[in-house]
């Protein structure tokens, strides 16, 4: 009996050591589920059922549900214009994101500002800016028809800036160079420099120099002098011997 102790102490040790390996053995089956930390959307998956994987392997590409963050592209000039939050609680531009090409007309997103990002796009050389558009597959909407936001998706983005108090709104191309605007005076040119607050693809927002109800110019004239004559169109011409730039078209300044 006294030589067999050592040989059950040996066996003991191994049975104890296999039950270590079970339980190790469980823990690792137990950790072979793979949980997302937030609710995602899988955007490619590297593995499959069966598959060994060790640590530090891709899994795959997951994508959250709750916030997607739309990159639009503005010019710099224009950043000054779009609110951007400097703190929690505050709120951004409203923006409104529409996808031409995968939802039907008239269907649109709304975003918030949420950053800029600290450099400027490569090619375009223009400022990039983030838009937090919260529950982009429309999971929680109350709305069914309200259209899902699909990850890589190139989508037009429109944001509301800063309110001008007190402007006048002239087609970009009735500013001429230096910053003037022509102006019909009592049947005479007259060449004002303005103040523009902002351009944009079509529009000049001017908040000096001309006032609403004014005729501005609009027709490429021949002679540009201060104080020249002009007539509107279809007014008779003005007597032999008076200088005429001939019939102008002209629009008023729009508050």
């Amino acid at each position: 009996l006294v030589l067999r102790r050592p040989q059950l102490a040996t066996a003991e040790a191994r049975v104890e050591s296999a039950r270590a390996a079970v339980r190790q053995a469980e823990l690792d089956l137990e950790r072979t589920t793979v949980r997302a930390p937030f609710d995602a959307h899988i955007l490619e998956r590297s593995v499959d059922v069966g598959s060994q994987v060790s640590p530090g392997d891709d899994l795959g590409r997951l994508v959250g549900l709750d916030t997607y963050w739309v990159v639009a592209t503005v010019p710099t000039a224009m950043l000054r214009w779009i609110a951007v939050p400097d703190g929690p609680g505050e709120e951004g531009a409203v923006a409104t994101i529409r996808d031409r090409a995968g939802w039907p007309e008239g269907l649109t997103r709304t975003g918030t500002v949420d950053a800029v990002v600290g450099s400027l796009e490569g090619r375009t050389r223009m400022a990039r800016v983030l838009i937090t558009v919260p529950d982009p597959f429309a999971r929680t909407a109350d709305d069914a028809s309200e259209p899902p936001l699909m990850a890589g998706a190139f989508v037009d983005v429109r944001i509301t800036g800063a309110e001008f108090p007190d402007v006048v709104r002239l087609h970009r191309d009735h500013v001429r160079d230096g910053d003037t605007v022509w102006i019909m005076e009592d049947g005479r040119l007259r060449i004002r420099e303005v103040s523009v607050v902002m351009r944009d693809t079509r529009w000049a927002y001017v908040d000096g120099g001309v006032e609403a109800g004014e005729l501005v110019v609009t027709t490429n004239l021949a002679t540009v002098t201060d104080g020249a004559a002009l007539r509107l169109e279809g007014e008779s011409a003005p007597d032999a011997g008076a200088d005429d730039n001939g019939p102008a078209d002209a629009s008023e300044g729009g508050a």
